[in-house]
């Protein structure tokens, strides 16, 4: 049997992401987070960089937000292939590649992250991320995922 979100939440396991959508915002999709993505977000830098408009961390805070408020997609969350018909999704920004599953309709896990930067280097095989994020969830004893394209797990509220 799998787990469910609840028992993942009491576990300790992934927690909600919570953001500031503004005042004329509302949310219209849920985003987790797995210990170890946050463990990885606080890795990330607070200091605006070079050439860049936010800082690491702003821009994953924006990219968090565009998503809960129900943004459009398109180009932006993929299938992952390998692993196929595993049910892991990539949600690309600007700098970063974040790996998770939707546990259910407009429901996002995310369980990996890496630097875009740290992938076009070679430090971080990008091919293997999906199966990690494959295993990291299967190791939570999630076996049951939302099946679908994108574009039907996540339209788009805006």
């Amino acid at each position: 049997m799998s787990r469910g979100l609840d028992e993942l939440l009491r576990a300790g396991l992934i927690f909600p992401v919570k953001v500031d959508l503004g005042p004329r915002r509302m949310p219209h999709r849920i985003l987790y987070v797995s210990k170890d993505f946050g463990e990885w977000a606080t890795t990330l830098s607070s200091d605006r960089r070079s050439k860049a408009l936010q800082s690491e961390r702003d821009e994953l805070n924006t990219i968090f937000g565009e998503f809960i408020a129900g943004k459009k997609l398109a180009n932006v969350l993929l299938d992952v292939n390998p692993p196929a018909g595993e049910g892991i999704k990539k949600l690309k920004t600007t700098s970063f590649r974040l790996w998770g599953w939707a546990h259910a309709s407009q429901t996002l896990v995310l369980v990996l992250g890496a630097r875009k930067a740290d992938l076009a280097s070679k430090a971080i095989r990008e091919g293997s991320m999906g199966r990690r994020a494959r295993d990291l969830r299967n190791a939570m004893g999630v076996r049951e995922v939302a099946s679908g394209t994108w574009y039907e797990l996540f339209p788009a509220r805006d």
